[in-house]
C-alpha cells in the first residue's frame, strides 16, 4: 500500500510540474505592446481675476499621439516610373516602349521592373523620408528600346540616392537629400 501511495504522490508531482512548466510557456509566449507616445502640457496659471487667497497647483494634461503605420502612402501600391533625373539635373522622360516600376512591400523591400532587369532592395521610411539598401538585379542585357540599359543604371542610381518623398493624389516623388527630385511614379493598376 505504501508503495500506491508513493506512486500517487509521483504522479501528482509529476502532474504539477508539467503544469508549472505549461504556464511558464504560454507566459513566455505572449507580447506586450509598447505603449503609444505621450505629450505632456502644464496647464496655465489662473488668471489675475481669480478669487483672492486661491491657491493653484499646476496641473499636468496627458495626450496620446495616435500612432500611424509609417509607410502606408508608399505601400500597397505599384508605382510607374514617369521621369527622372538625368545627368544634366534635369528631367528625364522615360523611354517610351520600357516600364519602370516600383512596389514598396509592407516587409520593408521595394521590387519592381528597373526597364530591363528586376530589381530588389530593402528601405525605411518614416512619414515623409525613406532610405533605400543595396539594390540587387537579375543580370539580363537588352537592346530595344535603344538607351534602355543606360536609362536602367540612372535609375538605380537614382533609387539609391532617395532620401525624403511626397505622395500628392498619384504622384509619389522622391528627393535627394539635397531636395532635388531624383523619381517621379504614377499609381498603376
Amino acid at each position: 500500500m505504501e508503495r500506491t501511495g508513493c506512486h500517487m504522490r509521483k504522479s501528482v508531482l509529476s502532474v504539477l510540474l508539467a503544469l508549472v512548466f505549461l504556464c511558464l510557456v504560454l507566459a513566455g509566449c505572449t507580447t506586450t505592446q509598447p505603449a503609444p507616445p505621450v505629450q505632456t502640457t502644464a496647464t496655465p496659471p489662473p488668471t489675475p481675476n481669480a478669487t483672492p487667497n486661491a491657491t493653484h497647483t499646476p496641473t499636468t494634461r496627458v495626450t496620446t499621439v495616435p500612432t500611424v503605420p509609417i509607410t502606408t502612402e508608399l505601400t500597397g501600391t505599384r508605382w510607374q516610373l514617369v521621369s527622372y533625373q538625368g545627368p544634366q539635373l534635369s528631367a528625364v522622360n522615360v523611354l517610351p516602349g520600357s516600364i519602370i516600376t516600383a512596389r514598396f512591400g509592407k516587409d520593408e523591400n521595394v521590387t519592381g521592373s528597373a526597364g530591363c532587369n528586376q530589381y530588389g532592395a530593402s528601405y525605411k521610411a518614416t512619414p515623409g523620408s525613406v532610405s533605400i539598401g543595396p539594390v540587387t538585379t537579375t543580370m539580363m542585357a537588352c537592346d530595344a528600346p535603344t538607351g534602355v540599359m543606360t536609362q536602367e543604371s540612372v535609375y538605380l542610381v537614382n533609387l539609391g540616392k532617395a532620401s525624403t518623398f511626397t505622395v500628392h493624389g498619384d504622384l509619389l516623388t522622391l528627393y535627394d537629400s539635397g531636395g532635388k527630385t531624383v523619381l517621379t511614379f504614377t499609381r498603376s493598376s
